[in-house]
């Protein structure tokens, strides 16, 4: 309320100007009760004066923490009698707003103070009263604001084109800031915008000064024998001076010792080196005398004609020259020479292939391409990796020796090289990629064909089914050159064998499923319990992998291995050889699983034999003229199945023999055992029969003398058999014929 009363603009705080018309309406009743009501907030104890233990309560409670001393400060400012506490007279009256001063804003008045404190005093005393809610309102809303603040930038903005931090630049450069801002700024633009920031940079200066002015003003006051100080700090200062110099001088009195003796030290070496040198020479002087010595007398004028008169006459006296050695002995004297050089020479003491370029080069990929020796990226691994044995072996060509090329891959930053490539790791991401495409494939629960496989043609070297193609790719994918690394060979021969070993289990696994009729033990072996016309491609796959792996596919083993001795490359063959053998053994085991669903087929029309006894016991029939009509099914599903597409398409002739003999003697021996079985009961009941027959006769008084001239049920049974026989027999020869001609001469003697 009361800052309301005093504010005269409106914006909610009481300012120096709000004083000034305060002070300039002086005499109103009103106006003076408000001050008593200002100054009464500032006196905390109701003692009738401001004391700075008010004041600082006071400012305390506004939210600005003042300490003891600059409470003083501020009340000296306007106490007039100089008794360290401000009454309400000297609150109202001896201020700058009495007539003298009231023109005077920001100089100092006639007591030396400055009227900012005075203005700061009041603005303080002037906030938030608490009992008035108005007051509040007024202290929490912000000051209004123009319509060009609101919809526009302030006025005291700068442009964006205007950077005052350019100026406190060290590099500033005035004309070549001016120079950059006229081609779109005009000169009085830039001169006026100069200006205001000139003035606003004065306005700040002056407010610095005004903050520190009571500081500047009692500096004189505080700065009390100044001069004593300064001659008491010199003195300690002046013998550090002098201690620093001695220990100076000290240091450098040992720096040149030390140099000397350095220097000493090195002509010492120099002088001793010279001295081992003209030793050496002494010593190969001394030799070269010796040598000379031994040598035979020769006159000095022996001509070249002497020479070659003497040579020719030695010859002629039968003496000649040592032979040389042929070509052979020349170069391994010339090799054993090089190497005894090689000993003595300086690549002895410094390897210069290794510790020298190697090194660097490792050096450069361990930092320019780190990336280069992970094997996380298994076909640029193998690239980078045999460009580095490449390069390891062009710097072999530099050595003189084998003795030499042992040297240098015994160094250890050769081990340190070869170390970083870490092969094993590859060989894994290659085995998990190879061995897991099988895996895969052989985990379908069906025989998934090929595409295009069915076209007809019957090529032995088309693979039919989906794992079959996707073994014999990972059996070549080990020995790519893409893949493979020579280090790691063995273990890649490993890998092959045993993703033959994994499709011969799988294929084992799944025949013993199929005769068992139980895939709960064998689980994923489904695809087995399948029709057996299915086989047909197993069969098929196993001829064609078989011939591959004996045939072309170790060749091309043994030719990536041509560097291995011969010894290890007949293990290789052997063993790859004896897994191809293992995919023949298979081979058996699925025609005769085809063989068994055929004969199974078979008896199912065969059962109908034991229907001959229903129709001819205890009959009036006539003897049987023709075959059962069963006859003419019992052959059907062989003949159906070897004459199918199929077989003729994906089976060989001798396949087709052996399906054909196999199943033929399997049936012949199944009709057998139920015709022997149908006339061995036929026979036994007769007999039974004929026994009770004659008892009866015998009890009614008859003659047991007479015979029955007809035909009894059991010699009809076997005249049925026999015709179902004879036509069975007719048909088996007619198959035989058409089918497998080769061997039909043999199936008809079984």
């Amino acid at each position: 309320m009361v800052v309301e009363l005093l504010d005269s603009d409106g914006d909610g705080l009481l300012g120096f100007e709000d004083l000034v018309k305060l002070m300039e309406a002086g005499g109103e009743e009103d106006k003076l009760e408000d001050l008593r009501e200002a100054f009464a907030m500032f006196d905390v104890d109701n003692c009738g004066f401001i004391t700075p233990k008010n004041l600082r309560k006071m400012l305390k409670k506004l939210g600005e923490s003042k300490s003891t001393d600059e409470c003083k400060m501020m009340i000296s400012q306007f106490d007039l009698d100089g008794d360290g506490v401000l009454s309400f007279e000297e609150f109202r009256n001896d201020s700058p707003f009495d007539n003298n001063n009231r023109s005077c804003q920001y100089q100092s008045n006639s007591h030396g103070r400055s009227d900012l404190f005075f203005q700061s005093f009041l603005t303080k005393g002037k906030q938030n009263k608490p009992t008035q809610v108005q007051m509040v309102d007024s202290m929490s809303t912000p000051p209004p604001r123009s319509a060009t603040d609101l919809f526009s930038d302030p006025l005291d903005a700068h442009p964006l084109w205007f950077k005052p931090n350019l100026f406190l630049s060290p590099t500033f450069d005035s004309e070549s800031y001016i120079s950059e801002l006229r081609t779109f700024v005009p000169f009085d633009t830039l001169r006026s915008e100069l200006q205001a920031h000139l003035a606003s940079l004065n306005h700040e200066l002056i407010d610095l000064i005004n903050r520190d002015y009571a500081d500047f003003v009692n500096l004189s006051t505080k700065l009390v024998d100044v001069d004593a100080a300064v001659v008491r700090m010199r003195a300690p200062l002046l013998e550090l001076r002098e201690k620093i110099e001695g220990f100076r001088g000290s240091v450098d009195a040992s720096l040149v010792a030390l140099r000397n003796g350095l220097q000493q030290r090195s002509e010492a070496a120099a002088a001793r080196e010279v001295l081992e040198l003209l030793l050496d020479t002494f010593h190969v002087v001394s030799k070269v005398e010796k040598l000379i010595k031994e040598l035979p007398s020769v006159p000095a004028d022996w001509s070249n004609g002497d020479l070659s008169s003497s040579i020719k006459n030695a010859m002629s006296n039968g003496t000649s020259l040592q032979p040389i050695e042929n070509g052979t002995n020349f170069r391994e004297t010339q090799s054993m020479l090089l190497e005894r050089i090689a000993k003595n020479s300086g690549l002895h003491v410094f390897d210069f292939l290794a510790n020298s370029i190697l090194k660097e080069v490792l050096s450069a990929i361990q930092k320019g391409k780190p990336g280069a020796f992970s094997p996380g990226r298994p076909t640029e691994f193998l690239m980078n990796y045999k460009s580095s044995l490449d390069f390891l072996a062009h710097l072999e060509g530099y050595c003189p020796s084998r003795s030499a090329v042992a040297k240098f891959r015994s160094e250890a930053v050769y081990a340190e090289f070869m170390k970083q490539w870490n092969v094993g790791v590859y060989f894994s991401l290659r085995f998990q990629e190879i061995a897991g495409a099988l895996d895969s494939a052989l985990a379908a629960t069906s025989l998934v064909p090929v595409q295009n496989s069915h076209s007809g043609h019957g090529n032995l070297q088309d693979l039919t089914l989906k794992q079959s193609a996707t073994l014999l790719e990972s059996l070549r994918s080990c020995w790519r050159e893409d893949v493979l690394i020579l280090s790691c060979s063995d273990k890649f021969l490993r890998l092959s064998l045993q993703l033959l070993a994994r499709y011969s289990n799988w294929l084992s696994s799944g025949l013993a499923a199929r005769k068992t009729s139980n895939t709960g033990s064998y689980s994923g072996y489904e695809w087995a319990i399948s029709l057996y016309h299915d086989f047909v491609y197993i069969i098929h796959d196993i001829t064609c992998l078989a011939k591959e792996v004996c045939g072309d596919y170790v060749d091309h083993v043994l030719q990536c291995l041509s560097s291995c001795s011969a010894d290890i490359l007949d293990l290789v063959k052997q063993s790859i050889l004896q897994g191809g053998k293992s995919l023949n053994d298979l081979a058996p085991l699925a025609i005769n699983a085809i063989i068994e669903a055929l004969v199974d087929k078979a008896v199912e029309d065969l059962r109908q034999v034991k229907g001959i006894t229903a129709t001819y016991r205890m009959t009036n029939k006539p003897l049987p003229v023709r075959h059962s009509p069963y006859v003419s099914g019992v052959l059907r599903p062989l003949k159906g199945f070897l004459d199918g597409e199929r077989a003729m398409t994906y089976l060989t002739k001798e396949t087709r023999n052996e399906l054909l003999l196999g199943a033929a003697t399997n049936i012949t021996g199944s009709y057998y055992e139920l015709a022997a079985e149908l006339v061995s009961v036929a026979r036994k009941t007769e007999s039974s029969l004929q026994r009770i027959r004659q008892g009866a006769q015998r009890r009614g008084g008859a003659s047991s003398d007479v015979s029955d001239n007809s035909v009894s049920d059991t010699d009809k049974i076997c005249m049925q058999l026999f015709l179902d026989i004879q036509a069975s027999y007719i048909s088996l020869s007619l198959s035989l014929s058409l089918t497998c001609a080769l061997g039909g001469t043999k199936l008809l003697c079984i």
